[in-house]
């Protein structure tokens, strides 16, 4: 069966950001399955959509308060049963505690679960750089 696989990753970043800016950490956790993996931009290891939820609620609820979320799907890998993607996130948070940035980038590992395409693993990498500014979508080059 062919699956549109932008589309499906475009709801679920959809979904979320949507969850975010509405400070929702059970609709932001809907679109994870029961069992998913979090990094969070510090390295933070979150198992479980309760456990996701809960994590979320407590940002919006402290300091992510009245933050708002945007979002771009940078790529998509449609690898059958599974969907590999990567969304640029950038977050408004003028009282957090966050060094300058250039937003994250986020890396999805997306598969069937009860018949629903939700999030298995989700990786959030912090870019740096000079708040407010940058190319979304310019990437760094590696020397050394």
């Amino acid at each position: 069966m062919q699956v549109d696989a932008m589309a499906i990753v475009a709801g679920l970043v959809t979904q979320i950001t949507k969850a975010w800016n509405d400070a929702d950490g059970d609709a932001y956790a809907r679109a994870f399955t029961d069992d998913a993996s979090f990094v969070d931009i510090r390295g933070g290891f979150h198992r479980g959509r309760p456990a996701i939820g809960r994590g979320h609620q407590a940002l919006f609820d402290t300091i992510y308060r009245g933050s708002r979320l945007t979002s771009s799907v940078l790529m998509v890998h449609d690898r059958g049963d599974t969907i590999l993607a990567q969304a640029h996130l950038r977050l408004q948070a003028p009282n957090a505690p966050l060094p300058p940035n250039d937003g994250a980038v986020a890396t999805l590992v997306i598969g069937r679960d009860g018949g629903e395409w939700r999030i298995a693993s989700f990786l959030n990498t912090l870019r740096p750089g000079l708040a407010g500014g940058g190319d979304q979508t310019k990437t760094s080059r590696m020397t050394g």
